[in-house]
């Protein structure tokens, strides 16, 4: 953060004459929401990291890793979506679920369309596929 600084070697020295005013003059929330969105952001990273994510990926990639680390396989997966944002992690699991309000392209790309998620789609979906 650019309000610390940190001299673990080397020379360090003091500035006692000029103008060493910070002008930015927030008060106290902007400067608590500002760290806060660091320290999220860089909990962000660090999780990606950790669990292998790429920040520039999607649903798809999200799923593909969390199989990965707990040790599930492709066609024991199911994956539940009402947008075009969901298709993409259709392709990473076996069985695809489009909610009854989902748009017509992801009904389309859906291995099985439920009732809408406000009529209880998902427990009707696992209902169908013998999970309940």
């Amino acid at each position: 953060m650019d309000e610390h600084i940190r001299i673990f070697d080397g020379t360090t020295i003091t500035v006692t004459e000029g103008n060493q005013v910070d002008a930015n003059l927030n008060d106290l929330s902007w400067w608590t929401e500002k760290h806060n969105g660091y320290a999220t952001r860089e909990m962000v990273d660090m999780l990606m990291m950790e669990y292998g994510m790429d920040a520039n990926g999607g649903k798809d990639l999200g799923v593909a890793a969390t199989l990965e680390r707990l040790g599930v396989d492709v066609s024991e997966a199911i994956a539940f979506g009402d947008g075009e944002n969901d298709l993409s992690m259709f392709g990473a699991v076996g069985t695809s679920v489009a909610m009854g309000n989902a748009q017509d392209t992801v009904k389309a790309a859906a291995t099985y369309v439920t009732t809408a998620v406000d009529d209880d789609g998902i427990y009707n979906a696992a209902k169908h596929f013998g999970l309940v």
